[in-house]
């Protein structure tokens, strides 16, 4: 009996090395953050974003499934692009544990930017 296992990580019949950030519809987690997504930040300092109020709200459609509207994603895109919410690296003592911290920053009446 032959098996024929399909690579979900690699369509061989794309040209793209990683496939172009749906216009509609809903993305997960994986789509959104790089390497394959456009926001290049780390799962946790998304999910801090999020919990936050600074991403857009996650919707879930099952127990185990949690998507976002990637209308929601690309207009958090447009905020960073526009300068409304930015990003400084910074570093924490690796003694918490830490090697480093994305500190999300919203820019504030006076043009500047605080920290959040």
């Amino acid at each position: 009996m032959t098996h024929i296992i399909f690579d979900l990580k690699h369509n061989p019949d794309s040209d793209k090395e990683h496939p172009e950030f749906p216009a509609r519809g809903y993305v997960r987690v994986k789509q959104i953050l790089a390497p394959l997504g456009p926001l290049p930040i780390s799962r946790s300092s998304f999910w801090a974003g999020v919990k936050a109020g600074k991403f857009p709200q996650p919707r879930k459609i099952s127990s185990r499934v949690t998507v976002w509207r990637a209308e929601d994603i690309h207009a958090l895109l447009a905020k960073i692009d526009s300068g409304d919410i930015g990003y400084s690296s910074g570093t924490t003592s690796r003694s918490t544990g830490f090697a480093e911290s994305i500190i999300l920053q919203e820019k504030s009446t006076s043009g500047g930017f605080k920290n959040a």
